[in-house]
């Protein structure tokens, strides 16, 4: 029960950091939604975790604050759709990424793996429609999270890191 009491303490103290991080630059509204769609994502495509909580701690903030910036100064190019495609290959193809510290039964992994999927897809269009509309900064919002993602996904094939991930 301390274990879950610390846990909880140090998420409140990411949200709060993050959360000062998007009001502070008026980016509440591209914060809510990253944070959003990084936790439906990360939910289903599983990835990298740090080895101890402080570490994950300062990560994950720094993780989320570089999101948050460049959602605020990248507009969706050919460049960005490129990576975003790659992206999705990979999370769909290697998703979801297991840790050992985490047991999951054959026919939760195929759960997983079709909910990221039926995500990831959903995820595009809407990226495609608010590139139509010009709400550039959701679009790029979006497709930053999933290269994220993506990114972290990168870190647990790693050679170092490749034994604690199925």
């Amino acid at each position: 029960d301390l274990h879950k009491a610390i846990r909880r303490q140090r998420q409140m103290c990411i949200r709060d950091s993050f959360t000062i991080y998007c009001i502070a630059t008026d980016n509440t509204l591209i914060g809510l939604i990253e944070v959003l769609v990084f936790l439906l994502i990360r939910k289903y495509s599983g990835g990298y975790h740090c080895q101890s909580s402080t570490v994950c701690l300062v990560f994950s903030v720094i993780v989320l604050i570089t999101m948050a910036w460049l959602s605020s100064v990248l507009k969706p190019s050919l460049f960005l759709f490129i990576a975003l495609i790659i992206a999705d290959v990979e999370l769909v193809i290697k998703g979801p990424i297991i840790s050992i510290n985490h047991s999951v039964s054959d026919t939760e992994k195929k759960y997983y793996h079709r909910y990221l999927a039926t995500i990831l897809l959903l995820l595009n269009i809407l990226i495609v429609i608010t590139s139509l509309w010009h709400l550039y900064h959701i679009s790029s919002c979006i497709s930053i999270v999933i290269i994220f993602c993506f990114l972290l996904h990168i870190l647990c094939i790693t050679k170092k890191n490749r034994k604690l991930y199925y």
